[in-house]
């Protein structure tokens, strides 16, 4: 299993600090810590009513943060241990987990001003880890891992708590395995009443693992996805009717490394069942922070760029899984270990995408952070109006220069018309009688041909009567 953090060195323990400060020019905005030194470690962050959040541990010590979209931050620690999941509430609040102080699991929730609500350690053989948590109604699931006392072997483990007079109760817990080593990694409310979990089971290679159980626990389904190398499901997001797009890794090994491999991307139904899947990228070491939009499922990927650091990407899937845009986002050179925690995507009120971006503090105070909201980059590039689709396809680079996503259109309007539509809207397109070229952001890139005069071909070729054919790139160094 692989686990990721943002480890800041900070300075206070940010009990109920409350500011706000004008943003620099550059957008950033900070949040400066008091007190004595402490450590940061930051495991989760995105929305909540009209409000960001931030979460994780400071020291010792659970941290949360809420941060209006003007720079306000209020911020709490709430006793021993750390918050590694968190998701919202109808109240614009958070449901938690994570682990108390002596290392056991421990759920919780807060209301729109921070204030416990209720909280729990629920009792266990010997520990376990919360990866993921959904607010339902009368408290919260859970979902993540439990060791028991037989060595050898892992469960996969749901557990529901909810609030009981002045404290919290476990209402029901799964703990699911074949007397190996698995895992869930997220957990999700389906509109049949059926909770969904996602994770990985081990029989010869790590699998994709899915499992859905009623409201209480029973009734248990499961699926285990064939693969001849190591993959993990998880994190999971809920799609328009009873769509569910679930993200994950695929990479030839598995081990204490990161290793690179493709994000994985799969639409199931209801039932666990797969609709389609996609493998997609090259040197992908994390998929992360999935948000459902009306063209199928949006989120965030890392890969690799050097020693120790890697890119950071937004990744946009049509919802028949047979196109992937990829756009760069402006967050620098990003350690290995902090690519889940260095981003977070958040839905706009209204419509549309933001990237919240996190990173320590530029010129102190020692320990700070900063964090930035900016709308979210994508669109493909326009193509020519009535031009069919032909195919998607994704190709390595001559030597090895880097990963292409091309697709390619068709239509039987003439060149010339093609290339009059695109030179209006791109004045820097460049070419001649047989291509135009035409050079966008993010490697992306435009061109038209004349069929068969220097394009890449797929399995759909161009039919008899096509005059134009299009391809739309883009360069994923």
């Amino acid at each position: 299993m692989l686990r990721f953090a943002i480890m800041i060195a900070a300075v206070g323990a940010f009990s109920c600090a409350s500011r706000a400060a004008p943003p620099p020019p550059d957008g950033w905005h900070r949040i400066a810590p008091d007190g004595p030194r402490d450590e940061i470690t930051l495991k989760a962050g995105g929305a909540t009513g009209d409000r960001l959040f931030l979460a994780g541990s400071a020291g010792a010590r659970k941290w949360l943060a809420f941060v209006d979209r003007h720079g306000k931050t209020t911020a709490r620690t709430y006793g021993g241990g750390g918050i590694v999941a968190a998701a919202p509430t109808a109240g614009g609040g958070l449901v938690l987990g994570g682990h108390g102080e002596a290392g056991k699991p421990w759920l919780g929730e807060v209301d729109r001003d921070g204030a416990l609500r209720w909280q729990l350690e629920p009792r266990t053989e010997v520990n376990g880890e919360i990866y993921s948590i959904i607010a339902v109604p009368g408290g919260a699931v859970a979902a993540g891992v439990h060791n028991p006392l037989a060595m050898g072997r892992t469960d996969g483990w749901l557990v529901a708590v909810g609030p009981d007079g002045a404290g919290a109760k476990m209402r029901w817990e799964k703990r699911l395995s074949e007397g190996s080593y698995a895992f869930f990694k997220a957990v999700l409310a389906l509109p049949n009443g059926r909770l969904m979990a996602l994770g990985a089971k081990k029989r010869d290679t790590y699998l994709g693992w899915i499992v859905t159980v009623d409201a209480d626990g029973g009734d248990v389904r499961e699926q285990v996805r064939a693969s001849q190398q190591w993959e993990q499901l998880g994190p999971v997001v809920a799609g328009p009717g009873d769509t569910v797009y679930a993200l994950g890794e695929s990479s030839a090994s598995q081990g204490l490394a990161r290793s690179e491999g493709k994000a994985l991307v799969e639409r199931i139904g209801p039932d666990g069942a797969r609709v389609w899947r996609a493998e997609i990228g090259e040197r992908v070491v994390a998929a992360a922070s999935p948000v459902a939009t009306p063209e199928g499922v949006a989120f965030l990927a890392a890969t690799v760029a050097g020693k120790d650091v890697g890119d950071l990407w937004l990744v946009r899937v049509s919802a028949d899984g047979k196109r992937d845009e990829w756009a760069k986002l402006d967050a620098g050179a990003v350690m290995l270990d902090w690519v889940t925690q260095a981003g977070f995507l958040v839905p706009r009120t209204g419509g549309g995408l933001d990237v919240l971006l996190v990173r320590p503090a530029k010129g102190g105070p020692k320990g700070a952070l900063e964090w930035r909201l900016a709308p979210a980059p994508g669109g493909e590039p326009p193509v020519y109006p009535g031009a069919r689709r032909l195919c998607a396809q994704h190709v390595v680079g001559s030597g090895g220069s880097g990963h292409i996503s091309f697709a390619l259109y068709a239509t039987a309007d003439a060149f010339e018309e093609v290339a009059k539509f695109y030179r209006a809207r791109f004045p820097a397109a460049t070419g001649d009688d047989k291509e135009i070229d035409v050079k966008l952001p993010g490697d992306r890139a435009i061109s038209i041909h004349r069929p068969g005069a220097g394009h890449p071909t797929c399995d759909v070729a161009p039919a008899a009567t096509d005059r134009t054919v299009i391809v739309v790139s883009q360069m994923i160094r």
